[in-house]
């Protein structure tokens, strides 16, 4: 049980910071309680010293909380509570003892002390678009040598720092442990660079980019056509230099998808990424005339203008003769839409069929000519087609 002992106590607070010397009187304020005033509470900063000074002995003092409990004896009438007794910010209990018996008690908190170290700066996100399209947050936790997050309350320093030199600055209270600050980005694609300070604490220096926003519609470019079906033959799709509404140019990397499409519905898709704000495909040529129409993706929200292809037949005309006594077909000289001879490696398609019998086969030019044997064919009557591109030609052999 307490005992309530009438007597005027007096506290008096000696506060020396670390390092520092100074005059008492400058360093010291007095606190008259009653012993009554149980609940009285004291402040006291982790960093500095408390001196308990009271006209009346006690044995002993316990300073007591969650964490901790810890017996001071007194000298003389002076209690003394050194600085950094407590690392902990946070309410303790002072207990005061005569003869055993607890005689009085006070509450004493332990605030946290002056801001030192590195400040704990979180930044997001790390990539916004321009002109005030997104946001990013500064947030920032300041704290003490003993990792005692600052006050509430009380301010602490940020700011941005923008390509031009322009420097913004918010001083915000410090609400929930932490301080924040909401930036944005001007027209134009750039870093902003952000730091916070309190005290004799500050944060490490973060960077956010600006990017541009999505890109504006835009044109392709067709380019080293060779506008014949030939599937060895390929050309090039470049998009025009890609800008956003602010006149940025998008970055490096953003993907682009190529669609191809004839008058029967999708032929392919091919994709690139931007270089220096353009994409560029090489496609292979069709080996079939056809018409194709080509268009540009990003996003699947950004389309292109789109471009048209017209490809023709690649070959004017051929030839055929059975040579060999019946066993070997020649076929060419193989004529190309230009009046020239075909470029070797023009595929042939052969099919040779009868009633019970089919197989087709692949050949290849060479000097404007291919060949295809019949040495291996069982006597009898077959159907031949051969066919060239768009180009055919079918006949009947009869093999004895």
């Amino acid at each position: 049980m307490i005992q309530y002992v009438k007597y005027i106590v007096f506290v008096v607070i000696f506060l020396q910071f670390m390092n520092c010397s100074h005059k008492a009187d400058d360093t010291s304020s007095v606190i008259q309680f009653e012993s009554t005033d149980v609940l009285d509470s004291l402040y006291v900063n982790v960093d500095l010293e408390l001196n308990l000074e009271i006209d009346f002995e006690y044995d002993f003092v316990i300073i007591t909380s969650a964490l901790m409990s810890k017996k001071i004896k007194s000298s003389g009438n002076v209690f003394k509570i050194p600085r950094g007794f407590s690392t902990h910010k946070g309410n303790y209990r002072l207990l005061f003892f005569k003869d055993d018996l607890v005689v009085n008690e006070k509450l004493i908190f332990f605030e946290a002390g002056e801001a030192k170290g590195l400040i704990e700066n979180y930044l997001g996100p790390k990539t916004i678009w321009p002109n005030g399209l997104q946001e990013a947050m500064l947030f920032s936790v300041a704290k003490d040598q003993y990792q005692n997050p600052q006050p509430e309350g009380e301010e602490i320093n940020l700011l941005s720092k923008y390509p031009e030199g322009t420097i913004r600055r918010k001083s915000p209270e410090i609400k929930n442990l932490h301080g924040s600050y909401l930036f944005s980005g001007d027209e134009k694609s750039s870093k902003i660079y952000t730091g916070s300070s309190k005290g004799k604490a500050s944060g490490q220096e973060l960077e956010t980019k600006v990017v541009p926003f999505w890109p504006e519609t835009f044109g392709l470019k067709l380019l080293s056509i060779y506008p014949y079906a030939d599937r060895r033959q390929r050309f090039k799709i470049q998009t025009d230099p890609l800008f956003d509404r602010f006149g940025n140019i998008v970055v490096d990397g953003t993907k682009v998808d190529f669609i191809v499409e004839n008058e029967d519905g999708f032929v392919g898709l091919h994709q690139s990424f931007t270089i220096d704000g353009k994409a560029s495909v090489s496609i292979q040529n069709p080996g079939m005339p056809d018409n194709w129409n080509i268009y540009g993706v990003i996003g699947n929200r950004i389309i292109s203008r789109s471009s048209n292809l017209k490809f023709d037949s690649n070959i004017k005309s051929f030839e055929i003769e059975v040579v060999a006594n019946g066993t070997q077909i020649k076929i060419g000289p193989i004529v190309a839409a230009l009046n020239q001879m075909t470029t070797d490696g023009t595929e042939v398609i052969a099919s040779i069929s009868n009633g019970d019998f089919f197989e087709k086969k692949h050949l290849e030019t060479e000097n404007g000519f291919a060949h295809l044997n019949l040495s291996l064919l069982v006597n009898g009557t077959y159907d031949i087609e051969i066919k060239i591109s768009d180009k055919k030609k079918s006949f009947k052999i009869i093999k004895d």
